[in-house]
């Protein structure tokens, strides 16, 4: 069956947990270590109801209400506090295909 890629609602990506981040960091990136500071200690940067991400700009630099969003997951290093983002889209796409636990 083909992977269904359409952009995730916002409920989607409201609904991702912190063991499914995990998960895919786990399964998708590949020994990435801190580009600052050399070490491999990431932990996930979560709020509990609300979602991070970019504000866009509109092209004459003014914005909007709402102003459009690029929603994204974020990792911070333990060691020096450098923060790595991931976009949820990618995410909510890659849970919604995941094959069911037998």
């Amino acid at each position: 069956m083909p992977e269904n890629v359409s952009p995730p609602t916002l409920e989607e990506i409201a609904g991702i947990t912190q063991d499914e981040i995990v998960q895919f960091l786990t399964e998708r990136v590949k020994n990435h270590p801190c580009p600052a500071c050399g070490t491999n200690k990431w932990e996930v940067a979560m709020a509990p109801d609300y979602v991070f991400g970019l504000i866009g700009l509109n092209k004459n630099n003014s914005f909007s209400m709402p102003p459009p969003l690029a929603p994204l997951i974020s990792v911070v290093c333990s060691h020096c506090g450098y923060i790595r983002s991931h976009a949820a889209n990618a995410l909510a796409i890659w849970k919604r295909n995941k094959p069911a636990k037998a």
